[in-house]
């Protein structure tokens, strides 16, 4: 009974041993394997990271290079040396790994541009340095995103609804056109020009009374549009009263509430013209080793050429001020800021 026992002890011991061997190497594998996943998302988190860096740095570079002439574009991808071609990946310095800008572009011109405008502020679009826009169309509130389009509350009087009554609908857009001189010579007046004492324009009010609270296709999910709330169509520039052949700015408002919007520009044949835009779109790739990642960024344009639309006051009427420029507030006296006894009230 001895012996056999003894025997039956020993069988045991080397099947747990087996299988305490097999734990063992099953952990330590998992172990190796969890270990090599790991280092291969550090790998990728770290791959990733590089590529978005040298992709950003170039970003930067680019604003900077805009901020000083407004005018720099590069409309092929890294063609930095206006070939006017497509130009090869431009190399990093990265101690650290294989990094590059595959493709970097810069434009600021189109036939289309779009974009978001707070409340009150102002977009403005440059046609001084194009001949044939003669045909607008303008798309704004997007369904599910800039309010419902149930039209304007009910009043008494034909003036628009006060901010608390306007309520959750889309933006009342107030689009402002001011022309001068010569189309193509952005820098120069006419006499003729200031023959009423002030430069020509004209501003309408376009309400969301009449936009679609189910946009067709053609609007990109926009509700409202002009010159309909179909807006598939153009408004010909003429029918706002508008010669051709002079510069043209426009200036969009938001009113009541900010707005998303969209505006396309065509020929006086309803063929899409380019137009200069008020920002210039940055889109640089970057990658480090085969990772790559993309940014793309808009930077403001300020055209400091005969800007004048955005320091001017507009008026409906004749404007009448006695204006004095005081070193400091406290030399302006007690009537300050008062109309001139000769001025209207």
């Amino acid at each position: 009974m001895s012996k056999l026992f003894k025997k039956k002890t020993g069988a045991a011991s080397i099947l747990v041993t087996i299988i305490l061997s097999i734990v063992v190497v099953g952990m330590i594998a998992g172990l190796t394997l969890l270990s090599n996943q790991e280092s291969r998302q550090a790998s990728n988190t770290d791959q990733s990271n590089r590529a978005l860096n040298g992709a950003q740095s170039k970003v930067q570079e680019l604003a900077q290079q805009i901020a000083a002439d407004p005018s720099k574009t590069f409309e092929k991808c890294n063609d930095f040396g206006d070939t006017g071609s497509q130009q090869p990946e431009q190399k990093i310095n990265d101690a650290q790994g294989d990094v590059a800008v595959t493709c970097a572009t810069v434009t600021n011109q189109g036939d289309s541009m779009s974009g978001q405008i707070d409340r009150d502020n102002t977009v403005q679009v440059d046609l001084s340095r194009v001949s044939d826009v003669r045909n607008l169309r303008l798309n704004w509130g997007l369904k599910g995103t800039d309010g419902a389009a149930s039209g304007l509350p009910a009043a008494p009087n034909p003036y628009y609804p006060v901010l608390s009554a306007y309520g959750s609908r889309p933006a009342t857009l107030e689009l402002t056109f001011v022309w001068y001189g010569n189309v193509g010579d952005p820098d120069k007046f006419n006499a003729s020009d200031f023959s009423g004492g002030s430069l020509p324009m004209k501003t309408i009010l376009l309400s969301p009374s009449g936009c679609n609270p189910n946009p067709p296709a053609a609007m990109n999910n926009y509700q409202c549009g002009y010159p309909n709330a179909n807006g598939t169509g153009y408004v010909d520039l003429a029918t706002l009263g508008i010669p051709s052949g002079k510069n043209v700015v426009i200036r969009v408002t938001s009113r009541y509430t900010g707005t998303s919007y969209s505006m396309r520009f065509a020929d006086s044949a309803g063929n899409p013209s380019n137009v200069r835009f008020p920002y210039a779109v940055i889109d640089v790739t970057a990658r480090s080793g085969q990772t790559y990642r993309r940014v793309q960024a808009t930077k403001p344009i300020e055209y400091t050429t005969f800007d004048f639309v955005s320091n001017v006051l507009y008026s409906g009427k004749n404007l009448c001020k006695t204006m004095q420029v005081y070193s400091d507030y406290s030399g302006a006296g007690p009537n300050a800021g008062k109309n001139d006894p000769t001025c209207e009230n």
